[in-house]
């Protein structure tokens, strides 16, 4: 009943006696008493006056002024997590220099035979002179790639099974241990097979 009263006291002078007749009627009869057409119990209340409406605003808007105060400085005595920044490490010196040693090996190994590849044919084969020697030389040359169009799947299949470290540093020492045979080929076609196997 004081939080009723407390509402009621808020509303027009006239409004609070029918109130309070409703109520008295009420407990004699038993009856839910009934309000007027022209209110609205869910209705805010309505001060009696201008002056005590708007004091009453005031109050209210400095209560939230308050509250809206205490909030921002509950939030702001928290800070906020800090998510250290996480540069990119980059590619490591290392690794860097690895990667240029392999790519320098690969175009060695391409490029190498082309200044005595006819000096080893005429060599290695009987028939060939300086004339005929370039179509032998360039067959030597080109089965180096034509290895490479053949097996280039497979090296990278390798490589994602037991990784890319392994798989370079197996094909670096198989590299250099085929040019060194290639070097020492007795014959144009033995030359051939190891030099596609580059």
């Amino acid at each position: 009943m004081t939080a009723e009263f407390s509402k009621v006291s808020t509303y027009d002078v006239e409004d609070v006696l029918h109130f309070t007749e409703a109520l008295a009627c009420a407990a004699e009869t038993g009856e839910c008493p009934t309000m007027p057409p022209d209110v609205d119990p869910l209705a805010p209340p309505v001060l009696e006056n201008s002056v005590m409406n708007g004091e009453h605003t005031k109050m209210m808007d400095q209560d939230e002024q308050a509250m809206d105060m205490e909030t921002f400085q509950e939030e702001d005595a928290t800070p906020p997590p800090t998510h250290p920044q996480q540069s990119s490490p980059g590619i490591p010196i290392s690794t860097f220099f690895s990667l240029c040693f392999c790519t320098m090996t690969y175009s060695y190994l391409v490029i190498s035979v082309f200044p005595y590849a006819a000096y080893m044919v005429v060599n290695l084969v009987d028939s060939a002179n300086q004339d005929t020697a370039g179509s032998y030389a360039g067959l030597l040359a080109s089965c180096f790639h034509f290895g490479i169009f053949l097996t280039a799947v497979k090296w990278g299949q390798a490589a994602d099974l037991y990784g890319r470290v392994v798989v370079l540093k197996a094909s670096l020492s198989l590299s250099a241990f085929i040019s060194v045979l290639f070097g020492f080929a007795p014959t144009y076609g033995f030359a051939l097979a190891v030099r596609f196997c580059l």
